[in-house]
């Protein structure tokens, strides 16, 4: 901790202090844009305003400065020696990997779930459709249930 202390200097508090900087821009814009410019129902921006390139210049400058800065000034950056044997780092570091590990068998056994159970679909001709819905169009469940009936088999089909 000795060695943190004594090389807190500019270099390390200014990568820190560009990505506080850029959140404190950032979030106040964004919020900004959600009242002004975003539409609710799609989510998508209604016009364009200034605002959308500075939210992304900012997003960039606060990313690219800080790695920026740290290799120009890499010499002067505080290392913190952590090769000790220390119980609780080495307990830490064996949760961290013990949970990766059940995490890589997680996502291997939904990617095996993938492949045994490939996407089966269902097409329905609109056109037929339209034909047999004839019940009103705010009657979504009954227009459903119809639905249903003429496509039995094939719903029991895929569902095995």
């Amino acid at each position: 901790m000795d060695a943190l202390k004594s090389n807190y200097s500019l270099a390390y508090k200014i990568p820190l202090l560009s990505v506080i900087a850029a959140i404190l821009i950032a979030v106040p814009l964004r919020v900004y844009q959600y009242i002004k410019l975003i539409n609710p129902e799609t989510g998508f921006y209604d016009k364009k305003d200034i605002t959308i390139s500075i939210l992304y210049t900012v997003l960039a400058l606060g990313i690219a400065l800080p790695i920026v800065f740290s290799y120009i000034h890499n010499k002067s950056m505080p290392i913190i020696d952590i090769t000790k044997n220390s119980k609780p780092y080495s307990i830490v570091t064996f949760i961290m990997a013990f949970g990766a590990l059940i995490d890589t068998f997680g996502l291997f056994g939904d990617f095996m779930n993938l492949v045994n159970n490939a996407p089966r679909y269902l097409v329905i001709q609109f056109a037929d459709a339209d034909k047999v819905i004839d019940a009103p169009m705010a009657d979504a469940l009954a227009s459903a249930a119809k639905m249903m009936e003429q496509y039995d088999e094939d719903f029991r089909e895929l569902a095995k």
